[in-house]
């Protein structure tokens, strides 16, 4: 057991095999030898910084179950969205491949027209996170160094499952016959 002063507190540094009670009764014992007049208030380390850290665990929680709320309504909004824009612009499609356009050349025109919405929402989301990032960790009395690289990855995940997304509705429609697309009702 070594015992040292931190911030003007008694700090006692036991083995991880130790007794609680014992340690805690000895300590107890020599400080009101030595100080007589005070009252004897003792507390875990490890119980302090987890209660000042207590908030962040919560807020994390609660961030984590929006963050895939979020997610699904996203997902699901892709998903209408893309329907809904390659199935109104089916006639355009079915016309493209009657002069010529391969299935390929119809998914890299439908997708062009979605995923440049989505990078720049990501654009205009990039100052907005830095700077609430910024301010957040502020409050922390250490702190890290904010790389770009935490941004630029969910980013590009967004862009790649949204491509992925994009593409297999496109190419669904796509594959389709021209003549099914084209037919006036």
């Amino acid at each position: 057991m070594k015992t040292f002063m931190l911030w003007g507190y008694y700090v006692i540094k036991v083995n991880e095999n130790y007794n609680k009670a014992d340690v805690i009764s000895y300590v107890k014992e020599r400080y009101n030898a030595t100080f007589d007049n005070f009252p004897f208030q003792y507390y875990y380390v490890d119980d302090y910084f987890n209660q000042q850290f207590k908030d962040e665990i919560h807020l994390n929680l609660i961030l984590k179950h929006f963050v895939i709320l979020a997610c699904i309504i996203a997902f699901i909004n892709l998903l209408s969205v893309t329907w809904f824009s390659t199935s109104s612009r089916s006639k355009e499609i079915g016309i493209r491949k009657v002069f010529g356009a391969t299935i390929s050349e119809v998914v890299v025109l439908l997708n062009v027209s979605i995923v440049k919405w989505i990078a720049l929402s990501f654009l205009i989301a990039i100052p907005i996170i830095w700077v609430a990032l910024g301010e957040w960790l502020k409050s922390f009395a250490y702190r890290i160094n904010m790389d770009p690289v935490i941004l630029l990855l969910p980013g590009v995940a967004a862009l790649v499952i949204s491509f992925i997304t994009i593409s297999f509705i496109t190419y669904s429609l796509a594959k389709k016959d021209p003549v099914e697309s084209i037919h006036i009702k």
